[in-house]
């Protein structure tokens, strides 16, 4: 990639980065700005402007809204080895945990899940002892190459070196580098870019400017104007906000009047609280019930709402994403990879719930053979999914040592969702981990 052609590829993508951009800071607590810029192109005077801002509603919903969604680590997180051999399994497992710790992959992949729900997409570099998070604002991909934008360079990666070029596309450097050290975790899985979120965008702006609408008719509503025709105001007080001085031309009738706005508050709030219930449910937030108290009850709806549904959907994503990122960093530790640990999220803590009674039939049916062990733990059990009974029978093995033996090759097609978490099928050589 030349420089014209480094140009042309940035241009060409300059509103889907300004999107993301937005996203990004709206989140970050700078929503305050944008809701300004919005404002400016529909105010037409300077004055109105002005009391429009002293009247601004800054409530930001859709960091809620992210953080809503951003759970797929919100609970225990297992990355377990198995083998047969006991003493390669206990020296795999500490490998794993150490690298849990000294990469912090809990952390790290927590806060990619809040900027996958806010961007649909994130880049994670792997360097020597961290992972490196560079939000969506601040990369560009394509099927061979990589930008990312730092604050004083831009940086081209290609299969087999990094470019250096300054703001104004000249080459400074040039070295050898490879791709393998990023992963792009994309929410689009048929795209190599996805689309900027600008639905979210629009309705995240949408609620402050509809709110300060009502406030700026408020505002009119509890300062009555007075007018008067063939009146001269020059020495009147204005009181308590304003008055306004009309001249009639011939008519010398003396008027002296008010206006005042009606504002149906009401009836406002029940329409904005109708539209965000709706978009809610297209962001598979289910709201269980909603009770109309205003904004404070779309705020209670989002915490008490089901997102079952669209926190399993992303954890599929970062299964998949999990397993190329352990393969890379078993690669760059040099470490052999039939160690590779197997992810699995729990999503409820693993209690059995049941009668003594039933515990006791079931253990006799375990021991004459007439049930295996997943299938009393899945009717003790009943609540949970099929996934947690398996992390169940995990912690079993490794606790007890005995009674369940897994291969190591077969175990993560019986497990992980095929073709998504299976670490063994996974193919590590694309950039964006498809």
């Amino acid at each position: 990639m030349n420089e014209i052609q480094l140009k042309e590829l940035i241009l060409s993508n300059n509103e889907y980065l300004e999107i993301n951009k937005t996203l990004f800071e709206m989140y970050n607590d700078n929503i305050t700005k944008y809701i300004k810029k919005a404002i400016q192109s529909e105010t037409k005077t300077e004055n109105a402007l002005q009391e429009v801002y002293a009247r601004l509603n800054t409530t930001n919903i859709i960091k809620k809204v992210v953080n809503k969604l951003a759970t797929s680590y919100n609970n225990k997180t297992m990355r377990k080895v198995y083998l047969k051999e006991e003493n390669k399994r206990i020296k795999y497992q500490e490998i794993v945990e150490s690298i849990e710790e000294i990469y912090d992959i809990d952390y790290t992949m927590s806060l990619c899940d809040i900027l996958l729900n806010l961007n649909y997409t994130v880049l994670l570099q792997i360097k020597e002892d961290e992972l490196k998070i560079i939000p969506a604002h601040l990369f560009i991909s394509n099927d061979k190459e990589l930008v990312i934008f730092d604050a004083d360079n831009i940086e081209v990666y290609t299969e087999t070196n990094r470019f250096v070029y300054t703001k104004e596309y000249k080459l400074v450097s040039q070295e050898e580098a490879s791709l393998q050290d990023f992963i792009i975790i994309n929410k689009n899985l048929f795209l190599n870019k996805p689309f900027a979120n600008t639905d979210d965008l629009h309705m995240a702006l949408l609620l402050p400017l509809l709110l300060t609408d009502m406030n700026f008719a408020l505002r009119f509503q509890s300062h009555s104007i007075i007018y008067g025709v063939n009146i001269k105001a020059e020495n009147l007080a204005m009181t308590p906000n304003s008055f306004w001085a009309f001249e009639s031309g011939a008519n010398e009738t003396v008027q002296l009047g008010t206006i005042e706005p009606k504002v149906d508050v009401d009836k406002m709030l029940s329409a904005i609280e109708q539209q965000f219930v709706l978009w809610l449910e297209t962001k598979n937030i289910k709201i269980q019930s909603f009770e109309n108290k205003g904004l404070s009850g779309i705020a209670k709806a989002i915490d008490n709402s089901s997102i079952d549904e669209q926190v399993q959907s992303n954890q599929k994503i970062f299964k998949r994403i999990e397993a190329i990122l352990w393969r890379k960093l078993y690669n760059k530790l040099n470490i052999n990879e039939e160690g590779l640990p197997n992810i699995l999220f729990l999503n409820k803590e693993n209690v059995l719930t049941t009668t003594t009674e039933t515990i006791d039939n079931n253990i006799k049916l375990l021991n004459n053979n007439l049930k295996t062990k997943k299938q009393v733990l899945e009717e003790l059990n009943s609540e949970k999914t099929n996934e947690e009974i398996e992390a169940l029978l995990i912690e079993l093995d490794s606790t007890t040592k005995k009674g369940i033996s897994i291969d190591n090759n077969n175990y993560s097609n019986n497990i992980i969702d095929d073709n998504i978490g299976d670490i063994n099928s996974v193919d590590d050589t694309s950039l964006a981990g498809k």
